[in-house]
């Protein structure tokens, strides 16, 4: 019957053989997984590139950020050679903050932020002291240690702020009177990279060295100046070390800050920590201090031969501080390669008297 195969052609036509489905199954699992293959390539080359700019990202943003200052600041501290890894920079001389009320402001208050005494003049007078910005290279992070503008005193620093991590090796070196060379180098395991410019600056001095300890880290072995200390804080009568213990470095509620603590001391515990101080004319100690609840005597000593004998320097006595204190001396009559400074009870103390930015300046 002709209509009967008509009707079997056209069934014929309707559909895929089973041959031809699974070819097609083939075909399209192949062009599937080389599409799958092709996405994760391009993941992970944007994964990578990701990461290479965010590592090269923060290596531009450290570098900005002290050509910034360099060019914005009337005083700047560096080392002598390619092995320091320290920049020190005095204030900004810019406004954008208020004295005043302690905030920020895009206009300012029309006075210089550094102007702390809000008199027209910069960095002058017992109430307008020099204040430090540094940048320093701690265990291949680079970290800004500032001050603190949301108070009125002076020498008191804010938390560290980190500006770039895989660091491997950073360096500040004076060029001539007004310029600085920055050298940073970063390495994050699949990309490594070297940035190296020159700012232009209204001042440089090379001092003969800054010893420094800003207590940025919960240790006893922070260098933040351009001189290394001799060694560590040591406690005596106690071995805890910086975490634990009646001395330790914590975090200061009051000033909101990791601190050198000492609590509840019997007469006799302290903690020390050596200097070689060789070379220089002149040496001035400088630190910062609160006590919280205190009571009883703690004094500050020095020592010019490795701890025989002793020099009191200051005696912090019972009271209770809302702010920081700060405390400057002329210790140019112990220069020795084997100068010390002592923190030690001399009565058993109660409460707990805190310690930060211990500076020796030599010249």
């Amino acid at each position: 019957m002709p209509f009967a195969r008509e009707k079997d052609s056209l069934d014929r036509k309707a559909g895929l053989t089973l041959a031809e489905l699974l070819v097609a199954l083939v075909v399209l699992s192949i062009v599937t997984l080389g599409m799958a293959h092709t996405i994760d390539a391009y993941l992970r080359v944007y994964d990578e590139g990701e990461q290479q700019r965010d590592t090269f990202g923060q290596a531009r943003f450290a570098m900005d950020r002290m050509v910034m200052f360099v060019e914005n600041t009337d005083d700047i501290v560096i080392g002598g050679d390619k092995s320091n890894q320290v920049l020190i920079v005095s204030e900004r001389v810019m406004d954008v903050y208020s004295n005043a009320t302690q905030s920020y402001y895009p206009e300012g208050d029309g006075f210089l932020d550094a102007d702390n005494d809000v008199d027209g003049l910069v960095n002058e007078g017992a109430n307008d002291q020099r204040e430090y910005i540094v940048f320093t290279n701690d265990a291949g992070v680079l970290r800004e240690i500032g001050p603190e503008y949301g108070t009125l005193l002076n020498d008191d620093y804010a938390l560290p702020r980190i500006l770039c991590e895989n660091v491997t090796y950073f360096a500040a070196q004076s060029m001539g009177d007004h310029m600085v060379e920055l050298t940073l180098e970063v390495d994050d395991g699949r990309h490594s990279m070297e940035l190296k410019t020159r700012a232009a600056s209204r001042n440089i001095k090379i001092p003969l060295g800054l010893l420094f300890d800003g207590f940025d880290a919960v240790a006893y072995d922070n260098n933040n100046g351009t001189r290394p200390w001799s060694g560590n804080w040591m406690e005596f009568f106690e071995s805890n070390g910086p975490t634990a213990g009646r001395i330790r470095v914590t975090l200061s509620s009051k000033a909101q800050s990791l601190m050198l603590t000492l609590s509840a001391l019997p007469d006799g515990f302290g903690v020390r920590r050596g200097a070689n101080l060789t070379g220089a004319s002149t040496a001035t100690l400088s630190y910062d201090w609160l006590r919280d609840s205190y009571s009883g005597v703690v004094k500050a000593r020095a020592s010019w031969d490795g701890g025989s004998n002793w020099a009191d320097i200051f005696s912090h006595t019972t009271g209770n501080d809302v702010s920081l204190q700060s405390s400057t001396y002329d210790i140019s009559a112990y220069i020795s390669p084997a100068f010390v400074i002592e923190f030690i009870a001399q009565s058993p103390t109660g409460g707990t008297i805190y310690f930060d930015n211990v500076k020796i300046e030599l010249e």
